[in-house]
Parts: C-alpha cells; sequence; structure tokens
C-alpha cells in the first residue's frame, strides 16, 4: 500500500511550490525559496526510493518477520526496527542525492529540469559507451550472476 501511494504520489507530483495550491504556497512563501526546493526536492527523492526500493526489500522484511515470530516476546518491535534499517539508509542516499543535484544545479552541469548540458550530456554518453567494453563490466557482471556450477 505504501508503494502504491509513493508511486500515485510521483504521478502527480508536484514540480514546484506553486503547484501545491494556494494555501501551501502561502505557507512556503514565508520560507526562502532555496529552502523550499532543497525540502520539495528531498522529498521527491524520499518518495521515489520508498516506490522503488521497499517492493525488493518486502521479501527480506517478511523472513525476518517469520523468524521473529519464533523468537518470543518483543517480536512486534523487532520487524519495524529492521525495516527502520532499510528506511535509514534510503533517507541517507535521499539526502546525499538532494545534496548532488544542487550541486549539480549549482554549478549547472543540469538544469532544474535535470537536463545536463549537451557538452556534459555527450561526455556520459561517451563513458557509458566505453564502460560496455571494459573488464570492468565483465568483472561486475561475474561477480553479481549466479553460480550454477556450485
Amino acid at each position: 500500500m505504501i508503494t502504491a501511494l509513493a508511486w500515485l504520489y510521483l504521478v502527480w507530483m508536484p514540480m514546484s511550490a506553486s503547484a501545491f495550491g494556494e494555501r501551501v504556497t502561502r505557507l512556503l512563501g514565508a520560507i526562502s525559496p532555496g529552502i523550499t526546493q532543497a525540502a520539495l526536492m528531498f522529498l521527491m527523492w524520499e518518495v521515489m526510493m520508498v516506490a522503488m526500493m521497499l517492493p525488493s526489500a518486502a521479501p527480506m522484511i517478511e523472513t525476518y518477520a517469520r523468524i521473529a515470530r519464533t523468537r518470543g516476546p518483543y517480536a512486534s518491535y523487532r520487524v519495524p526496527l529492521f525495516t527502520a534499517g532499510y528506511r535509514t539508509i534510503c533517507t541517507g542516499f535521499s539526502a546525499a542525492a538532494t545534496g548532488a543535484q544542487l550541486g549539480l544545479q549549482h554549478t549547472r552541469v543540469v538544469s532544474a529540469a535535470l537536463t545536463a548540458t549537451p557538452l556534459v550530456g555527450a561526455v556520459m554518453l561517451a563513458a557509458a559507451g566505453l564502460y560496455q567494453v571494459t573488464a570492468l563490466k565483465d568483472l561486475c557482471l561475474r561477480s553479481v550472476a549466479p553460480r550454477w556450477d556450485s
């Protein structure tokens, strides 16, 4: 349910403070525009992390819940604490991504719409293409590929 709500928010996500409506815009008007932009950006990253990462963590959380139920008292506290660990990591990533995005926007490497300058786009495309033919890619694929011989 939380994941579905996060995806719905991302579909209808406000892209600016004015998209929230008159009352919220007045409230946000009392806050510095830079802080408002950073808060909205962090919220976007946080919701996106919930929408994408919670479904992949769900099987592990369910497995942990099954194990915790057999461990006696306080099982009802263990699962939320375990889940909070995932959320803490996601929140930390969201904060780091917000800082990186604000830094890239400040240096004008990317725009507020996350479009890169033509030169940066070309460098990123070339780097991605070069990565495809490196030994590093092969090493990464070998390290995560299932091992059928064991």
